[in-house]
């Protein structure tokens, strides 16, 4: 669903859930996606493999930055910035 209106994110947090289907905001940091087993181990080793690089991601800005973490939500970009699930 795409919005355009400001009261649409306020009616969001709201309306959690719609006939059993749950909204999720794709633009907060605990967005979950339904992943196999093999891609579940595959994130996994993804995210060991870049540890070193989100260490020193974080240590650039440790003042402006909550975290840095290894995603797969995105499929064309190599980064996104979104906000917390709380602000």
């Amino acid at each position: 669903i795409y919005f355009t209106e400001p009261l649409d994110e306020y009616l969001m947090q709201h309306l959690v859930e719609y006939n059993d289907i749950k909204f999720q905001n794709a633009a907060k940091e605990d967005l979950t996606l339904e992943d196999s087993q093999d891609a579940k181990k595959k994130q996994k080793q993804l995210r060991a493999h870049f540890k070193p690089f989100t260490k020193w991601w974080k240590g650039l800005m440790p003042a402006d930055i909550d975290t840095v973490k290894i995603s797969n939500r995105l499929t064309t970009s190599p980064c996104v910035v979104v906000s917390s699930k709380y602000g």
